[in-house]
């Protein structure tokens, strides 16, 4: 983990606002389903997923997710959200395409359709078909997809070129991904299905050109920086519970920002211990101690004479983080011990 360095050096600080961040994700996986070989229809590495019809009225369906958790802070709040596709090929123009969320986790493996890739290809194992979200043995609850009837955004594609699909409903989409990552199953991508060749190629995240490939673009603002105490130190034999404070917030950055112990035994050594997870419920160590900080997740404890210069930099990748912080103060002349309330840090702005 890179918290250590957070906690032990100071980095080189540029200024870091509380205005809206942006962050272009590209596709975790991306599939196509096809109706005409509804068991094992599938398009999983092809550099071209579709939608719509073909001269049969046989229908295709596009899948894209993108791992929004993985890219965005937790606790930030999503102020705008744009998908970005580009078109490869197409028989029609000047037709809505709308996105679906999903409600069905699905799978992208090794199958690549032949020629143009509109005919499907034989799925592998894992992969996405019209009656499998995982082919062999996971089907979907409906063929052809679990998703909402409503769409969260609609745009209409011409010839070829870069395309765009933005709304309400995708930045509420999107939030949602963020809070709820293991409910995060992306969009299905339709298009008029009642008539015969509405299909659109699209580059998939395998295509050659970069340019090309799916994009989703996010405006955030990151979590607001948080100290919350947690519970309540002991005496250790001392005239007044040992007490852990902080000076300041821990924003990114925040060159001064200071953990500070006070009470406790008298003379005693002192020591802050950082742990990357709360300890819930707190763990009883006797004489009305307890430990707030999930001894597995320890990370890092210093010996100090009652402050912890805790220097935060003005690196993106902090914002979000979460840190508990215990103090503990160790009288070895009487061999007792006290521990402090507990300090649950989130980094932010």
């Amino acid at each position: 983990m890179r918290l250590p360095a957070l906690a032990l050096a100071l980095a080189t600080f540029s200024p870091l606002t509380a205005q809206s961040l942006t962050a272009t994700l590209a596709a975790a996986k991306d599939n196509t389903i096809y109706s005409v070989d509804p068991a094992t229809g599938s398009n999983g590495a092809g550099d071209r997923f579709f939608c719509g019809t073909d001269l049969g009225l046989t229908i295709r369906r596009g899948l894209i997710a993108f791992d929004v958790a993985a890219a965005i802070p937790a606790g930030s709040t999503i102020v705008s959200a744009r998908l970005e596709l580009s078109m490869a090929q197409t028989r029609s123009t000047n037709r809505a395409v709308t996105l679906h969320r999903l409600n069905s986790n699905w799978g992208e493996a090794g199958s690549i359709a032949g020629s143009g890739q509109g005919g499907g290809g034989i799925a592998q194992p894992g992969d996405a078909t019209w009656d499998f979200a995982f082919w062999p043995n996971t089907p979907w609850q409906h063929p052809g997809g679990d998703f909402n009837a409503s769409a969260s955004a609609s745009t209409v594609l011409s010839a070829f070129g870069r395309f765009s699909w933005s709304s309400a409903q995708l930045v509420a989409d999107v939030q949602s991904m963020l809070d709820a990552p293991a409910a995060n199953f992306g969009w299905l991508l339709r298009t008029d299905e009642n008539v015969i060749t509405t299909s659109r190629a699209l580059h998939s995240r395998e295509s050659v050109s970069t340019a090309d490939r799916p994009a989703l673009v996010i405006g955030y603002l990151p979590p607001a920086a948080r100290v919350t105490s947690v519970g309540s130190g002991c005496n250790g034999g001392g005239p007044s519970p040992l007490l852990l404070g902080a000076s300041g917030l821990p924003r990114v950055p925040n060159a001064s920002f200071a953990l500070n112990l006070s009470g406790g035994p008298t003379g005693a050594v002192m020591a802050i211990n950082l742990y990357a997870l709360q300890q819930v419920p707190p763990l009883p160590l006797g004489g009305g101690c307890f430990l707030y900080g999930d001894f597995t997740t320890f990370v890092l404890g210093i010996t100090t004479g009652g402050t912890l210069p805790f220097g935060i930099p003005a690196n993106l990748a902090f914002m979000g983080y979460e840190l508990t912080a215990q103090g503990v103060a160790l009288d070895f002349f009487n061999l007792t011990f006290a521990t402090s309330n507990g300090l649950v840090l989130r980094l932010g702005t």
